[in-house]
């Protein structure tokens, strides 16, 4: 197993950071070898705090560079209140922006992640066209990925996810923020899921693509360009016994629309609550 950790440290009139000699590539990047570098790999990356953005390349290694943020409106408007206040003459407040991430890799399986008290950063992070994804962010940031074939799972709490042209199978669930997805290529057989709570779904499928569609839509509207026969599948019946616990037996069915596309398929769900649903043919 190969470990990378490093600190990285920004100031609001400079910066810096450490990285190990041998790995260094730039003041905040770091390269990692692949145990075998001709097969595919899977990469993890979790932040709290930030934005992971994944970008294929024609390469071989997984290059990871943080981005630090820079000084934002309410951190200057803190600066000039402390700049005015009685004890605070002549003195300003230096912000300090401090992430330390950890790099692992074993038998082409790379995991990236930073502490979780750490203030928002973004991570930028080149892969090789075939990997697989698993990423997931909490606070103040974004999922971004671009150019990736593999199976690619996305996670995110207060902000959007975008996933353009990828290929292979995609889950993309967020509560907070759009999910705009581009699948330029589906895997035959395997299922997908796109949900959101808050925000709309503008999802662009393969033409060919063979579906079921599993739709579950709030406050919104759904639309798209497919050829879709309504399915005849009667609503499932969801029942909720907590009798051991509350003594509360609940029976409910579930509000889903169900459609094939192109003689059917796995099943793909969609579900917003406050928002509208766009799934789109592509070429």
């Amino acid at each position: 197993m190969r470990r990378i950790n490093w600190i990285v440290v920004g100031f609001a009139l400079a910066s810096a950071a450490t990285v190990p000699a041998a790995a260094q590539d730039s003041a905040d990047a770091v390269r990692v070898e692949l145990t075998r570098s001709s097969e595919p790999c899977f990469l993890e990356c979790g932040l709290v705090h930030g934005g992971i953005y994944v970008s294929a390349y024609e390469g071989d290694e997984i290059i990871v560079e943080t981005r630090p943020r820079g000084i934002s409106v309410s951190e200057r408007s803190r600066e000039r209140r402390d700049e005015d206040s009685p004890g605070g003459s002549g003195l300003r407040r230096i912000a300090v922006t401090t992430s330390s991430l950890t790099v692992e890799e074993k038998d082409n399986r790379v995991s990236v992640g930073g502490t979780p008290w750490a203030k928002g950063i973004d991570i930028h992070i080149q892969v090789p066209v075939r990997t697989s994804l698993g990423l997931s962010c909490v606070n103040d940031g974004d999922i971004h990925v671009e150019g990736v074939s593999g199976d690619v799972e996305l996670q995110n709490v207060n902000g959007g996810i975008t996933a353009v042209e990828v290929s292979g199978s995609v889950i993309a669930n967020t509560t907070n923020g759009d999910v705009t997805v581009d699948l330029r290529a589906a895997d035959e057989g395997k299922p997908m899921s796109f949900v959101t709570f808050n925000g709309e779904l503008d999802i662009r499928l393969p033409g060919e693509v063979k579906m079921t569609m599993k739709m579950e839509v709030g406050r919104g509207e759904a639309y798209s360009d497919f050829d879709i026969a309504v399915s005849d599948r009667k609503p499932k019946m969801i029942e909720e016994n907590t009798r051991d616990t509350d003594g509360t037996y609940r029976v409910r069915l579930e509000e889903a629309f169900f459609g094939d596309v192109n003689g059917g398929g796995p099943e793909f769900y969609f579900r917003t609550f406050n928002g509208d649903i766009y799934i789109r043919k592509g070429i």
